[in-house]
C-alpha cells in the first residue's frame, strides 16, 4: 500500500503540473537556470535532467587532491549537485560532476580562501579555492548548506517577525509574488464560506500553504481538499481524541512520538507494525490512533513560533506479518487516507528499517517515477546502512536500538502522565 500510495501521489503531481499554469509559473526559477546551465554545457548532464535550485556560479580554484595546485575552474552550484567546468569559446566543458549527499563532510582550512569537501564512499577528498578570501567562505557556507540540504526542494524559506514580543513566522514574507496571489485567492474563496469559528481557527497561513504545496499551487484542488478536511475535523475533533478511544494501542506501543528531535529539530516518530494486533474490531481503533499520533506531532512542532512543519519517521518491520487479508489492507487504506488526506506536507524524512527484500525491489522500480523530493524523503536501509541515519540526525536524539546513544524505552505509564495527566488524577 505504501509504494501504491507513493506512485499515485506522484502521478497526480505530475498531473496537476501538466494543468496548472500558476504552478508553472512557481517552477519557473528551477527550469530557468536549470535550462539554462544545460544549454551553456557542451556534455550531456544526467544531473541536470530534472529541474534543479540554483545556488550560486562563479570561478572555483580546484584540484583533485589536497596536495596539489587547484586549477581554476568555472563552477555551478545547485542543491544537490556541484558542476566544475572549463570556459570555452562557446559554452563551458564539463570537468568534474559531484552529487551533493549527506554523507559528504565540508571543512574550512586554515587559508580563509580554501575548504575541502570529503567523499567518504570514494575516500576522495577535493580541495577548493576561491578568487579571494571573501569568495572562499561565500563558496565555503553555500556548500556546506547544501550538503546539509538547507536548499532542497521542499525547504520552505522561514522568516519571522515580532508580535507582541514574540518572535512569529511571518510565512507571505518567504513567498514569491506568484505564490502571495494564489494564497490570496484561497483566503478570498474560504471567507465566501460559512465556516464555524472552530473551522476558522485551523485556518493559519502556513496551513493554507502547506495544502497548496500538495495540491502544487491550483487554487481549486486546494481549496476542495481544505473544505473537505475542515468538514473531517468539525466532524470527529482530532485535537479532542480521549484517553479511552486510543488506550489500547498506545499501551501496546507499537507508534509513539519521541523525545528525540531531527537537525532541523522536527519530531521523530517511532512505528513498529509488528506490535499490536490488526483485527477487524482493532482497525478503527487504529486509525483513531494514528490520527492522535499526526495531531500531537503537529503540537509539539509549534509551528507558529518555530516554522517547523514536518516530522521524521523510523519504522521498523521487525516481527511484521504481511499478507493479503482484507482487514490488513483496508487498514492500510484508512491510514494512510487521514495521512494524505489532512495532514499534507508533514512527511520530513521515512527511515524503513527490517524491511521486507520486496521493499527494496519494488522501490528500485518506485524511485525511477517518483519526483526527487520523496526519493530523497524516503530512506529503505539495510542494517549495514542503518548508520545513514545520523546524516539527518545526531546521535543523542537516536534510540540506542538503532545505533543512537538517547536512553529511552517507552513506557505507557509515562506517556498517560504526559499527554493525558488528567486521568492519572
Amino acid at each position: 500500500t505504501f509504494f501504491v500510495v507513493v506512485i499515485h501521489q506522484n502521478l497526480k503531481r505530475v498531473q496537476m503540473s501538466n494543468n496548472n499554469n500558476e504552478e508553472s509559473e512557481i517552477a519557473d526559477e528551477l527550469t530557468h537556470h536549470t535550462n539554462r546551465v544545460k544549454k551553456l554545457i557542451s556534455q550531456s548532464v544526467s544531473e541536470l535532467k530534472t529541474p534543479k535550485r540554483f545556488v550560486k556560479e562563479g570561478v572555483l580554484k580546484f584540484s583533485k587532491s589536497t596536495s596539489d595546485s587547484p586549477t581554476e575552474r568555472y563552477a555551478f552550484l545547485f542543491h544537490n549537485a556541484i558542476l566544475l567546468t572549463t570556459k570555452q569559446k562557446k559554452g563551458y566543458k564539463l570537468n568534474l560532476s559531484v552529487g551533493i549527499k549527506r554523507d559528504l563532510v565540508v571543512e574550512n582550512l586554515e587559508d580563509p580562501k580554501q575548504f575541502t569537501l570529503n567523499i567518504p564512499a570514494k575516500n576522495i577528498t577535493l580541495l577548493f579555492e576561491g578568487e579571494d578570501e571573501e569568495q572562499g567562505q561565500e563558496w565555503f557556507e553555500k556548500v556546506s548548506k547544501a550538503v546539509a540540504g538547507d536548499y532542497d526542494l521542499d525547504v520552505v524559506d522561514v522568516k519571522f517577525k515580532e508580535v507582541d514580543g514574540e518572535q512569529v513566522w511571518d510565512v507571505r514574507a518567504g513567498l514569491n509574488n506568484v505564490q502571495r496571489r494564489i494564497i490570496e485567492e484561497l483566503e478570498e474563496k474560504l471567507n465566501q464560506e460559512d465556516l464555524t469559528d472552530y473551522q476558522k481557527s485551523y485556518l493559519e497561513d502556513d496551513c493554507l500553504c502547506r495544502y497548496l504545496r500538495a495540491r502544487n499551487w491550483d487554487v481549486n484542488k486546494a481549496f476542495k481538499m481544505l473544505m473537505n478536511t475542515l468538514k473531517w475535523r468539525e466532524e470527529t475533533h482530532p485535537e479532542a481524541i480521549t484517553l479511552e478511544e486510543i488506550e489500547a494501542d498506545a499501551e501496546a506501543g507499537h507508534t509513539y512520538i519521541s523525545t528525540g528531535r531531527d537537525k532541523r529539530g522536527r519530531p521523530i516518530v517511532y512505528m513498529r507494525p509488528g506490535r499490536g494486533s490488526y483485527t477487524k474490531e482493532a482497525r478503527a481503533q487504529k486509525v483513531k490512533y494514528m490520527t492522535w499520533v499526526l495531531e500531537n506531532s503537529a503540537k509539539t512542532m509549534r509551528t507558529k513560533y518555530t516554522g517547523i512543519e514536518k516530522m521524521s519517521w523510523i519504522i521498523d518491520f521487525e516481527g511484521a506479518k504481511f499478507d493479503n487479508k482484507t482487514d490488513n489492507i483496508k487498514l492500510s487504506k484508512d491510514t494512510i487516507g487521514v495521512m494524505q488526506d489532512h495532514y499534507p506536507e508533514r512527511l520530513g524524512m521515512a527511515f524503513l528499517l527490517n524491511a521486507p527484500k520486496l521493499f527494496f525491489l519494488l522501490w528500485k522500480i518506485v524511485s525511477k517515477v517518483v519526483d526527487p523530493v520523496t526519493n530523497q524523503k524516503v530512506q529503505i536501509l539495510k542494517k549495514e546502512d542503518w548508520p545513514n541515519i545520523f546524516y539527518f540526525n545526531d546521535k543523542d536524539q537516536v534510540e540506542e536500538m538503532y545505533g543512537g546513544t538517547l536512553d529511552y524505552v517507552y513506557d505507557f505509564s509515562e506517556w498517560k502522565q504526559i499527554y493525558f495527566p488528567q486521568d492519572e488524577e
